[in-house]
């Protein structure tokens, strides 16, 4: 039975005469054309117009392509351009309506073919034509045809249209363009609130937030009032930068502005509370919320996941389900990603099976690439590689970087090396494979490999994206490249940065030169690289020019490298700051030497002494001075409030005051709210005596008599005379062979006893390992 019967039926007219007025009159079918709500139905009435002699109408025809042409679908405007093709002469008119339609389509340059074959007919186009071509061109990202659209325009006089204008910022922006962009609007005698969004929306597209910012000011001092399509575009700015203060005046505008109305400013609001790292405003918004749409929802389950509380989206997922709330691929990428960072290997597969047969969603390469990177995390990489092999869309180089950047926190050269030949049959001018692998084969020893990476990337003129991070402090933003601290403007920051990290030395602080590959460079040169990484410099900005206890906030365009990870956590730590540092791919929360990611994001070399104190035995140290002086001179004020005691190094031959001043300089300052100098020399001899080490070693037949011993006996012999598990350290001797360097234990923040070490550093022992004589 045909759905629109009944009211067909009581159509008609009379004398066969087709009028206008038989079209739009009471009872005519044009009423029911406005109500269909699908091809089917529009069907249904044409076939009624055909009966009723209305079919060869042209006012008729048109209402009808109107009508296929307002939500577009494939086949409504496959129908739509057979109802066209009909027309001997049709007019402008249609074919704007026909060039709506495309541009809302997968099949947006089917408006441009179109467009050729009705100027070559005569047609001459009016104010409505160039937006919806411009448009279709944006969608395509056809620069050059837009290009000649525009050209169009002014040969037809209708550049000055101010409907053309922001279509064609609009189309600049999306084909990446911004300097055509910013010529148009520039030339724009008096800009209205529409151009001034196309124009900051074109910003925030490109990534260029501090642009779209200085035109959102711009725009209130022409007090031109914004709309909700402004504000959206300038919380997405705030976001981008991180810039949470800035987040918050713009929420407080939207708010006194009556913007907190809308479902999606208050979505988008959500959206960048959590980028920019303050998780409870964002909960704030969401829970002050009376009606949350699917988007809502989305918004906040994403927000958890990135900042690695994913049992809290996966629950809240569950209370969308349980107020009706159909879910969206949105939805499901965000509660994928809240497992990845959770760890959760078996519940991101279960979400992910579940998405076709349970909620009617079919995956894309973000699901696949988030349970790709769960598996990575897991360490099941062999399963990851298969994954990809397996999965039923053509898999991108991203995906095959995912397990990349997998095989590189695994060590996994020898996959490694085969994901790179994978990613290299796609794309071969990524500057980031190459950098990833180079380090893999640094730090696993094979410097030949990592110096031919390097040079095959320079051969073929790939170039690395440089870092580049951003802090807000005092409402404004300051922004760093990697290797900033060598600009003259940047002269009194390097210093700083230089001075800290000697400071952070004293606390485990190892940089990790392995991660610089350069043959060129000797250990000092590429640790002075590795301390002017953007988010160091950004951090230490912050730490300069920001309030004791102040919460650090910044954003970085690349991910974060081990050695910057380990310096997070330290900072935080020593500084007793939180810092949040947003890179390309998570939240890192750092807070008291810890961070949200727990570490996988991370090669991390440092041995972080929360509360304890490190005893050390170095390669050649045995014994400590009974008797010392205390007289040493004051100190620079450090600052570390934490209690971090002394290294104990034992050697007979440090019996000067000048080797004690230096320990006590190094190690010993940060402990002076606890203990004071003799306090704590005082509680390092008597924890010594409490354990001696070298006897622990001697009893167990290990001598240091320059022979080899096992990993595993010295680590017994340790434990079996504390009752811990001690931390092993080791270094090369002159011949390049492994050697007992240093013995790690930990005791609690009072000093009055030994527990077990909360994180050790990276051991880099061999399982056979030489203790030196002396």
């Amino acid at each position: 039975m045909a759905i629109l019967a009944p009211e067909l039926t009581r159509l008609s007219c009379p004398n066969g005469r087709t009028t206008k007025e038989s079209i739009t009159g009471t009872a005519n079918p044009l009423s029911l054309l406005r109500k269909s709500t699908s091809l089917k139905e529009i069907k249904q009435i044409q076939a009624y117009s055909i009966k009723t002699h209305l079919h060869n109408d042209l006012f008729w025809i048109t209402k009808v392509i109107n009508q296929c042409t307002l939500d577009p679908t494939a086949s409504s405007m496959d129908h739509a351009h057979h109802l066209f093709d009909q027309i001997p002469h049709p007019d402008i008119i249609l074919f704007n309506f026909m060039a709506r339609g495309y541009s809302r389509t997968y099949a947006p340059l089917q408006a441009i073919i179109l467009f050729v074959r009705v100027v070559s007919l005569g047609l001459v186009p009016d104010n409505y034509t160039f937006p919806s071509l411009l448009k279709a061109c944006a969608i395509a990202k056809a620069l050059e045809e837009g290009k000649q659209l525009h050209s169009l325009s002014i040969k037809h006089g209708l550049n000055r249209s101010p409907y053309l204008y922001p279509a064609l910022i609009n189309m600049y922006t999306e084909c990446d363009d911004m300097g055509s962009a910013w010529f148009v609007f520039d030339r724009i005698e008096e800009p209205c609130t529409v151009t001034y969004n196309a124009i900051i929306t074109g910003y925030v597209r490109n990534s260029r937030p501090n642009d779209a910012l200085l035109m959102f000011l711009e725009m209130q001092s022409r007090t031109l009032k914004p709309t909700d399509v402004t504000m959206l575009s300038v919380l997405s700015a705030c976001a981008l930068l991180g810039a949470l203060d800035t987040g918050k005046w713009v929420h407080e505008y939207i708010k006194a502005n009556g913007f907190d109305q809308y479902v999606k400013i208050n979505t988008t609001l959500i959206d960048m509370y959590s980028k920019c790292g303050s998780l409870d405003d964002a909960v704030s918004v969401f829970e002050n919320m009376g009606f949350r749409d699917t988007q809502t929802w989305s918004a906040m389950i994403m927000a958890y996941a990135i900042h690695g509380h994913g049992h809290k989206a996966i629950s809240l997922f569950e209370n969308m389900r349980g107020a009706k709330v159909e879910p969206d691929e949105i939805t499901l990428l965000g509660l994928l990603y809240a497992c990845n960072h959770a760890g959760l290997v078996h519940e991101s597969l279960t979400y992910l099976c579940s998405m076709k047969d349970k909620y009617g969603i079919s995956p894309g390469i973000k699901h696949y690439g988030c349970v790709l990177d769960a598996l990575g995390r897991a360490g099941w990489l062999e399963d990851a590689y298969n994954f990809i092999d397996e999965i039923p869309i053509k898999p991108t180089p991203i995906l095959w970087r995912t397990l990349l950047s997998a095989c590189s926190s695994h060590g996994n050269l020898e996959l490694g090396r085969r994901v790179l030949a994978r990613i290299f049959e796609l794309d071969q001018f990524h500057g980031g494979d190459y950098v990833i692998f180079a380090n893999m084969c640094a730090r696993a020893g094979k410097q030949k490999d990592a110096i031919y990476t390097r040079k095959l990337m320079k051969d073929r003129g790939v170039v690395k994206v440089p870092g580049y991070s951003v802090i807000e402090v005092k409402n404004q933003v300051h922004g760093f490249f990697s290797g900033d601290g060598t600009r003259i403007g940047h002269r009194e920051l390097y210093l700083a940065v230089d001075k800290l990290f000697e400071e952070l030395k004293s606390v485990g602080y190892e940089p990790d030169v392995s991660l610089v590959v350069h043959s060129d460079m000797n250990d000092d040169q590429k640790e002075v690289s590795l301390r002017y990484h953007s988010e160091k410099l950004a951090i230490t900005f912050g730490l300069l020019n920001t309030a004791p206890g102040e919460t650090i906030r910044v954003a970085k365009n690349v991910r974060t490298c081990g050695d910057c990870h380990s310096a997070c956590k330290l900072l935080s730590l020593v500084c007793d700051r939180e810092i949040f540092v947003r890179d390309m791919h998570r939240f890192h929360h750092f807070t008291k030497g810890k961070c949200s990611c727990g570490d996988y994001c991370g090669r991390d070399r440092t041995v972080i002494r929360n509360k304890v104190v490190a005893i050390r035995v170095a390669e050649s140290r045995h014994q400590i001075l009974e008797s010392m002086d205390f007289g040493l001179t004051e100190t620079m004020a450090r600052i570390l409030p934490i209690v971090t005691l002394a290294i104990l190094s034992m050697h007979p031959s440090n019996t000067g005051i000048t080797f004690w001043g230096h320990e006590w300089d190094k190690h010993g300052t940060c402990s002076e709210s606890v203990l004071n100098q003799h306090d704590y020399f005082a509680t390092t001899l008597s924890l010594k005596n409490e354990i001696d080490l070298l006897q622990a070693l001697q009893g167990a037949g290990i001598q240091p008599n320059g022979q080899k011993y096992s990993l595993s006996s010295i680590k017994g012999a340790i434990k079996g005379a504390s009752g811990y598990t001690p931390g092993i350290q080791c270094n090369n001797d002159s011949s390049g062979n492994s050697q007992l360097y240093q013995i790690y234990l930990c005791v609690d923040s009072s000093a009055s006893g030994f527990i077990e070490c909360p994180v050790f550093p990276n051991g880099s022992c061999g399982s056979s390992i030489e203790f030196p004589s002396f």
